[in-house]
């Protein structure tokens, strides 16, 4: 079981006169997850959350007005806290901590489409250790 992964990013395009049609953002998601495995002897579950912060560079394909297609990696670190239960007949034992942080990377191919000139959708596929699929509104200001 998790949950669904909540994210925002903040994009800036960068001007024009580069010829680039560029932009650079920042990023935040979480996530939050449980597994349970079980033995003959006891029954273990796992429960844990990821946070994420990073930068995130996108390329824009401009083709078609109102679809904006794009190409984005992001590169950040993570923070990831776990807690770990073991449960036998005879006793139950918790485990709580931090685990190190670690670098975070991803890329992803996504899109928006914009229904008025500042409120639109957005789809992106792609893989980070945070989700491999996101959806939600987009805004332009």
């Amino acid at each position: 079981m998790s949950i669904p992964t909540i994210s925002a990013s903040v994009e800036y395009a960068l001007p024009n006169g580069m010829n680039l049609p560029l932009s650079i953002g920042a990023y935040v998601g979480f996530v939050g997850y449980e597994e349970e495995k079980e033995t003959p002897v006891m029954k273990i579950t796992y429960k844990g959350t990821k946070i994420g912060f990073a930068a995130k560079v996108s390329y824009h394909f401009n083709f078609m007005q109102n679809l904006d297609p794009y190409v984005s990696l992001v590169a950040g670190y993570k923070i990831h806290s776990q807690e770990i239960t073991t449960t036998t007949s005879s006793n139950t034992a918790t485990a709580k901590g931090d685990l190190p942080g670690a670098m975070l990377f991803g890329f992803n191919l996504g899109a928006r489409y914009f229904f008025t000139k500042a409120i639109g959708a957005y789809v992106e596929l792609g893989y980070s250790e945070l989700s491999i699929f996101s959806a939600g509104l987009a805004l332009k200001f």
